[in-house]
Protein backbone atom coordinates (compact mmCIF):
# COMPACT_ATOMS: atom_id res chain seq x y z
CA UNK A 1 0.00 0.00 0.00
CA UNK A 2 2.51 2.58 1.04
CA UNK A 3 4.25 1.55 -2.40
CA UNK A 4 1.98 2.38 -4.59
CA UNK A 5 1.18 5.87 -2.34
CA UNK A 6 4.50 7.10 -3.38
CA UNK A 7 4.08 5.79 -6.95
CA UNK A 8 0.96 7.83 -7.32
CA UNK A 9 2.99 10.62 -5.60
CA UNK A 10 5.59 10.48 -7.78
CA UNK A 11 2.97 10.45 -10.64
CA UNK A 12 1.49 13.27 -8.99
CA UNK A 13 4.81 15.10 -8.89
CA UNK A 14 5.53 14.71 -12.46
CA UNK A 15 2.22 16.07 -13.74
CA UNK A 16 2.67 18.91 -11.91
CA UNK A 17 6.25 19.91 -12.78
CA UNK A 18 5.02 18.84 -16.90
CA UNK A 19 1.89 21.32 -15.97
CA UNK A 20 4.44 24.03 -15.20
CA UNK A 21 6.48 23.69 -17.79
CA UNK A 22 3.69 23.65 -20.09
CA UNK A 23 2.59 26.99 -18.26
CA UNK A 24 6.00 28.66 -18.46
CA UNK A 25 6.22 27.43 -22.24
CA UNK A 26 2.44 29.17 -23.45
CA UNK A 27 3.60 32.37 -20.99
CA UNK A 28 6.90 32.93 -23.25
CA UNK A 29 4.83 32.16 -26.59
CA UNK A 30 2.39 35.01 -25.47
CA UNK A 31 5.12 37.22 -24.90
CA UNK A 32 6.38 36.19 -28.62
CA UNK A 33 2.91 37.19 -30.27
CA UNK A 34 2.52 40.18 -28.52
CA UNK A 35 5.41 41.46 -29.39
CA UNK A 36 4.80 40.41 -33.21
CA UNK A 37 1.14 42.31 -33.07
CA UNK A 38 2.68 45.44 -31.61
CA UNK A 39 3.97 46.52 -34.99
CA UNK A 40 -0.04 45.85 -36.43
CA UNK A 41 -1.62 47.16 -33.60
CA UNK A 42 0.71 50.09 -34.43
CA UNK A 43 0.18 50.43 -37.64
CA UNK A 44 -3.50 50.20 -37.33
CA UNK A 45 -3.80 52.60 -35.04
CA UNK A 46 -1.92 55.38 -37.11
CA UNK A 47 -4.21 53.97 -39.93
CA UNK A 48 -7.44 54.82 -37.94
CA UNK A 49 -6.23 58.23 -37.10
CA UNK A 50 -5.46 59.44 -40.83
CA UNK A 51 -8.82 57.85 -41.97
CA UNK A 52 -10.13 61.09 -42.58
CA UNK A 53 -7.16 62.15 -44.73
CA UNK A 54 -6.55 58.72 -45.97
CA UNK A 55 -10.30 58.95 -47.87
CA UNK A 56 -10.18 62.66 -48.65
CA UNK A 57 -6.50 61.90 -50.78
CA UNK A 58 -7.71 59.04 -52.35
CA UNK A 59 -10.92 61.17 -53.40
CA UNK A 60 -9.03 63.64 -54.83
CA UNK A 61 -6.46 61.01 -56.73
CA UNK A 62 -9.69 59.63 -58.43
CA UNK A 63 -10.82 62.94 -59.55
CA UNK A 64 -7.54 63.82 -61.05
CA UNK A 65 -7.29 60.20 -62.19
CA UNK A 66 -11.13 60.91 -64.10
CA UNK A 67 -9.38 64.18 -65.15
CA UNK A 68 -6.17 63.32 -66.65
CA UNK A 69 -6.23 59.47 -67.57
CA UNK A 70 -3.27 59.70 -69.92
CA UNK A 71 -1.35 60.23 -66.82
CA UNK A 72 -2.59 57.65 -64.76
CA UNK A 73 -0.08 54.69 -65.90
CA UNK A 74 2.89 56.61 -65.10
CA UNK A 75 1.75 57.27 -61.55
CA UNK A 76 0.92 53.71 -60.94
CA UNK A 77 4.16 52.22 -62.06
CA UNK A 78 5.77 55.33 -59.69
CA UNK A 79 3.08 54.09 -56.99
CA UNK A 80 4.30 50.33 -57.64
CA UNK A 81 8.03 51.25 -57.80
CA UNK A 82 7.93 53.07 -54.04
CA UNK A 83 5.59 50.15 -52.41
CA UNK A 84 8.30 47.87 -54.08
CA UNK A 85 11.15 50.04 -52.41
CA UNK A 86 9.25 50.10 -48.99
CA UNK A 87 8.87 46.52 -48.38
CA UNK A 88 12.47 46.18 -49.66
CA UNK A 89 13.44 48.70 -46.63
CA UNK A 90 11.87 46.86 -44.19
CA UNK A 91 12.29 43.54 -44.57
CA UNK A 92 16.01 45.03 -44.38
CA UNK A 93 15.92 46.98 -40.68
CA UNK A 94 12.62 44.50 -39.74
CA UNK A 95 13.18 41.37 -40.58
Amino acid sequence: MNHQRQTLAAEKARLLQKIAQQRLDLHTESLCAERLCINVDRTLTTLWRLRRSLSLAAGLAVVYAARHPSRLPGGIKQAVGLWSTLRLARRMFYP
